[in-house]
């Protein structure tokens, strides 16, 4: 079986300091695997070259076999690549469907002639692809910023989903979250490989990448 994404001897510096240096790795499809590391070890470098948000020095990324230059997240996208940064990029004022439809807003024709938002039709693509994972919000409307940590990562990650990706990148997707809230990510992870692939038609063919720091073991085992 053809990996989904390899890298063969992937390099990148920042002046004198190598962050990572020829890193060889393959990510098959229906894989979660998780890189793990000391602050500072090259993990969120290694993901945004895979990602589109940075080039590498040198090296070479093949997508189901074929070379390919990821020169930014659009790019990234194409391949059906999305990552999921720490910054989860979340505007805070905005509700729930506003943030998952950030940037790829629904619209629909008042009086079939004036361009306006299609609140109602986001709402229940956002009720549908969250009831999916099982995953249950308080309320639709209500701004983001008053949600919780966990809460806050599954849209994040639900707008990810929207993409329709084959590999979902996400870096320290534990970061600041309590034990609880973390186990609720990590669940939906693996509700990911089981359910949202198939779900999009695609049975078995995603995969997903997660980092996280050393003193966090517990949860990639």
């Amino acid at each position: 079986m053809i990996p989904f994404l390899t890298t063969k001897d992937l390099t990148k510096s920042y002046g004198g300091l190598k962050a990572i240096a020829n890193i060889n790795i393959e990510i098959n499809s229906g894989e979660i695997l998780s890189l793990v590391g000391d602050n500072g070890a090259g993990k969120s470098t290694f993901v945004k070259t895979i990602a589109g948000a940075q080039l590498p020095d040198s090296g070479v990324i093949e997508i189901e076999g074929e070379e390919v230059r990821i020169e930014n997240p659009n790019k990234a996208s194409e391949y059906g690549i999305g990552c999921l940064h720490q910054g989860l990029g979340l505007i805070d004022t905005l509700n729930v469907p506003e943030n998952v439809f950030l940037g790829r807003e629904l619209q629909k024709r008042g009086f079939g002639i004036f361009p306006q938002l299609d609140n109602q039709r986001m709402r229940e693509e956002t009720k549908r692809l969250l009831e999916q994972f099982s995953i249950k919000l308080p309320k639709l409307n209500e701004a983001v910023v008053h949600l919780s940590g966990g809460q806050r990562q599954t849209i994040a990650i639900s707008r990810l989903l929207l993409q329709k990706v084959k590999l979902v990148i996400m870096d320290e997707p534990m970061a600041a979250l309590g034990v609880d809230e973390g186990s609720k990510v990590l669940n939906l992870i693996e509700k990911m490989k089981s359910e949202y692939w198939s779900f999009n038609n695609q049975p078995q063919s995603g995969a997903c990448i997660s980092t996280f720091r050393s003193h966090c073991c517990d949860e990639e085992w």
